[in-house]
């Protein structure tokens, strides 16, 4: 059996390790605490906001877009499948397109509502979101209403029907629709373009007054939009963030309280917005640091370790959202190089120009350049592309045939 004094020193040791790390563990706390004071308050932190403003306007245009896809036909995969292969869509693809007429009729007119897009964004947490899938049915609809036009000789007006979906697409970008109304509007306007761009390759050849129409309708969207889109993300963020409650109490303890939370929050976005509104090649790739205060480095790291993850899950990657806005703007720059091409092609029996300057000013206003890198669009005899065709998503629509 053990003594009594052998016990005594192991006692006093543990006692005394056990004072040093209460001690410790309160020195560390209130250190923590310190570095939480230093961080702006939620008073001093404005919301997250981008460089430019979105069209704004009554809400009237939103409104006549939404009676447009009311009650719509529930049956759409045919719509879908008639416009995945590239060239004419089938005559049975063609048909499907039908049921949709009175709801393109209704687009078509809402488009000439000029009072701006302002989407509905929820004001709780609870509120529904408006569709927006319907809105890419009916433009699928609209694009084999286009072609249908197209087959039975009607080839300029199939042009302007094929630009006036490209334009509800921009709508959607250029409006205030938020982060998802956005991405469908850049869905909307390359699915457009795309089948404009066959379009003119099948017909163009023999009717070169299409390019004509094509050049003067076809518009590029404005940069700008993915940081508006992520601005608003934020906002709706933040509500339910506030919605949410007051954070759990392990991160309470870590100096995180609601004000705290919302701070990091809006700090991070904010960071984010103003990524995507840089040029491409101006843009920094890798993960954007904690923008707050890390001067005293291994304390910062303890602070923020918790926010660094709670913000990782919170606030997802949005690098792809301004990488869609480069896609975009690329791919339309692109289908105006092509027409440019083909119409200096039909004048010169057929030779291709070398660079884009022999294609101003008769062709083109001005040289286009490549949002990827800040350079022109590059053009050879057999295509015009971007150097960021391996870096984006759409990275198959930065390269367009001749």
């Amino acid at each position: 059996m053990r003594s009594p004094s052998r016990a005594r020193p192991w006692k006093a040791l543990l006692a005394a390790l056990s004072v040093l790390l209460l001690v410790a563990s309160g020195t560390v706390y209130w250190l923590v605490r310190q570095e939480a004071d230093r961080w702006p308050t939620l008073a001093e932190t404005p919301r997250v906001h981008a460089p430019t403003s979105p069209a704004r306007g009554s809400g009237e245009a939103w409104a006549r877009f939404a009676r447009a896809v009311d009650h719509m036909p529930a049956s759409t995969d045919s719509l879908s499948y008639a416009l995945n292969d590239e060239g004419r869509p089938t005559d049975e693809g063609r048909d499907a397109w039908s049921p949709f007429a009175p709801h393109i009729e209704l687009l078509r007119a809402a488009l000439e509502e000029t009072d701006g897009l302002v989407y509905p964004q929820p004001s709780r947490p609870d509120d529904e979101p408006p569709p927006l899938r319907p809105f890419v049915t009916a433009a699928r609809a609209w694009l084999l209403a286009a072609w249908s036009e197209a087959e039975v000789g009607a080839l300029s007006e199939a042009v302007t029907e094929m630009l006036l979906v490209q334009r509800l697409g921009l709508r959607f970008i250029e409006g205030d629709s938020g982060l998802v109304g956005t991405m469908v509007g850049v869905a909307i306007e390359g699915l457009a373009r795309r089948e404009l761009g066959e379009l003119l390759q099948i017909y163009g050849s023999e009717h070169p007054e299409l390019y004509e129409s094509a050049a003067r309708g076809l518009q590029v969207p404005q940069a700008g939009f993915a940081a508006r889109a992520l601005a608003s993300e934020a906002s709706l963020m933040e509500l339910f963030l506030v919605a949410s409650g007051p954070p759990t109490e392990p991160i309470v303890a870590w100096g995180y309280d609601e004000d705290v939370t919302r701070v990091w929050f809006r700090l991070r976005m904010q960071a984010e917005v103003d990524r995507a509104a840089l040029p491409r090649h101006e843009r920094p790739t890798d993960d954007l640091p904690l923008p707050w205060n890390t001067a005293s480095s291994s304390l910062g790291w303890l602070h923020n370790r918790s926010g660094r993850i709670l913000l990782d899950v919170a606030t997802g990657n949005y690098a792809d959202v301004a990488t869609r806005e480069d896609a975009a703007i690329a791919g339309a720059r692109l289908e105006q190089l092509r027409i440019a091409v083909r119409r200096y092609a039909l004048a010169h029996d057929g030779a291709i120009p070398s660079d884009q300057e022999a294609l101003v000013p008769a062709q083109l206003a001005a040289p286009l350049v490549d949002p990827f890198d800040g350079q022109l669009l590059r053009l050879d005899p057999t295509a015009v592309w971007s150097v960021g065709e391996g870096l984006a998503p759409e990275g198959a629509t930065l390269r367009l045939p001749l």
